[in-house]
Order: structure tokens, then sequence, then C-alpha cells
């Protein structure tokens, strides 16, 4: 074989259909909230209104910790920021997983969700003016996800439900 030419045994090409997008899905749900100008404000003012999400039908705890041991595969998008850890841990019931940015990992699906339920949420204040004319502040709540990902494999067709009710939580 001449030099320079590579037998695929040797670099295998990885083929990779993503199943679902993190970027794709609704992660939390905005809250909106305007601050009067005038008067006083109660706690139901700032009160959060969720919308409740039903959830895919798991069955009792066996079935559910059966669900959240099965292995999916996903890849952690990569970051450009400094501050972020290249190869970031998660925990349940002690037990450590790290996942390479970059690279299709897989996992068990009860590290799926700690990676979907780690969100920032950042809370916004612009400056308005009532009808009246007074000056007055809206309040808003956006989540995104800390840690975006692609899940390139799921073989249980419960899963995207499950995933995607796990995102819009907030």
């Amino acid at each position: 074989m001449p030099r320079g030419v590579r037998k695929a045994v040797n670099s295998p090409v990885i083929s990779t259909k993503i199943v679902a997008d993190s970027n794709d899905m609704q992660v939390g749900q905005p809250q909106y909230h305007k601050i009067p100008a005038t008067g006083s404000i109660s706690a139901e003012d700032f009160k959060d209104n969720f919308q409740v999400v039903d959830a895919p039908a798991l069955g009792g705890k066996a079935a559910i910790l059966a669900f959240m041991e099965e292995e999916v595969v996903v890849r952690l998008a990569t970051t450009a920021d400094k501050s972020q850890e290249p190869i970031p841990r998660f925990s349940v019931n002690g037990i450590n997983q790290y996942i390479q940015r970059g690279k299709p990992e897989a996992i068990k699906r009860k590290f799926l969700q700690e990676i979907a339920r780690s969100k920032h949420e950042s809370i916004n204040t612009p400056f308005a003016r009532d009808g009246n004319g007074f000056d007055t502040y809206n309040l808003s709540k956006q989540h995104s996800l800390k840690y975006p990902f692609e899940l390139i494999e799921d073989k249980n067709p419960r899963g995207r439900p499950w995933l995607e009710k796990i995102l819009a939580e907030a």
C-alpha cells in the first residue's frame, strides 16, 4: 500500500445521525412581570406561572429506574469560553460521569437528565413608561442550557418525549 494511504480499519469514518439537538427544543418557560410605577407590589405579582408539562407514562419505580439506566449517545457542544471546563463532570447518587466536549459519548440516561437540568437563568429589567407616563420596569426571565448537547442515539421511543419534558421544565 502506498505511503499516506490509510486503511479504513485503522481510521474509521464516524457517521452520526442526530436524534435531537437541544438548540432546537424549548428550554424552560420564560416569565414576564410588570413592575408598576406607583403603588405597592404583592408577592402574587411576582409569582411564576408555569405550564404543567405532561410526562410520558413510565410505570412504577422499577420501570423508571430501568429507564434511567438505559444508554444513550450524546455529544456536548464545544465552547470557546476559557472559563468552562473542557471535560465537565456530572454526578448522580455519588456516581461520577466525565463527558468530553465535541465527542459522541455513550452515557446512561440519568446523566443526560443532569445535563438537561443544568440551566442558566438570566433576569432582565428593561426600563419602560406606563400609560400615564410614569417610569416603570419590566422583569423578564429567560433560561438557557449550561451544556448544549445533541442526542445522537436513543433506542427507546419514549426517550425524546421524556427529554422534551425535562427541557421544558423551568
